[in-house]
C-alpha cells in the first residue's frame, strides 16, 4: 500500500456487534460455576449462594435439599438439574432474591410453611429488575411467586400446585405486589 493511499473503511458494524454481544449476553452464559450436589464439597445451595460472586451460576443436581431462608442478593443463576428439590419443610420462605438480573430455572419448591402475616413464598423477588423465574415446579406452597416492588421480570413455564381446600387459607399462587411490566405467561396454576 502506499503511503498516501487512504486505508480501508473501519466496520464499525463488526465492533457494535461484538460489543453488544458481551454486554448483552445472559449472565448465566458467561459465568463460574459453581455444582451443588449431595456428596459435592458444596452440598448446601445457601453456602453456594455465599460462596459464589455476582454473574455465577450455580448449578443444583438431582436431591433433595432441605432448606428455607435462602437469600441471594446479588445477580446469580440458580439452575436445577434432574429432580432437584428444594424442601423449605413447613417452615417459612424457601427462596428470597434481591438482586436484579437473577435466574431461577429449573427446581422443584415443596412445602412453603404458613403464616398470615408474613406470606412465605416458594420464590420472592424483591425490588429486583429483568429477572428470570422459569420451568420450576412449586408444590404445597402458600405463596408461589411474590414478586414484590419489581420490574421487566419473566415469570415463565412454572407448575405451581397449592394446598389449600379454600380461598382464606392460602396465598396466590402467582402474585404481583406493586410490579411493572413484569410478563406472565405459560405457566399451569
Amino acid at each position: 500500500m502506499k503511503d498516501n493511499a487512504i486505508p480501508p473503511p473501519r466496520r464499525p458494524g463488526k465492533i457494535l456487534a461484538v460489543a453488544w454481544l458481551i454486554l448483552f449476553l445472559p449472565a448465566c452464559v458467561l459465568a463460574t460455576r459453581h455444582t451443588v450436589c449431595t456428596a459435592c464439597p458444596l452440598s448446601g445451595i445457601q453456602k453456594a449462594v455465599e460462596t459464589a460472586a455476582a454473574g455465577d451460576t450455580i448449578i443444583i443436581r438431582e436431591g433433595v435439599y432441605k432448606e428455607r431462608g435462602i437469600t441471594v442478593k446479588k445477580r446469580l443463576c440458580l439452575i436445577g438439574e434432574g429432580e432437584a428439590v428444594i424442601d423449605g419443610q413447613g417452615q417459612g420462605e424457601i427462596l428470597s432474591v434481591f438482586a436484579p438480573g437473577s435466574e431461577v430455572r429449573g427446581l422443584a419448591f415443596r412445602n412453603v410453611g404458613v403464616s398470615y402475616t408474613e406470606d412465605p413464598a416458594a420464590i420472592r423477588l424483591v425490588r429486583c429488575e429483568g429477572c428470570l423465574v422459569a420451568d420450576n415446579v412449586l408444590e404445597n406452597t402458600f405463596f408461589g411467586i411474590y414478586l414484590q416492588q419489581s420490574e421487566g421480570c419473566t415469570v415463565r413455564g412454572n407448575r405451581i400446585v397449592g394446598r389449600a381446600k379454600e380461598e382464606a387459607s392460602s396465598g396466590n399462587a402467582i402474585h404481583i405486589w406493586k410490579g411493572e411490566r413484569i410478563l406472565v405467561e405459560g405457566n399451569y396454576v
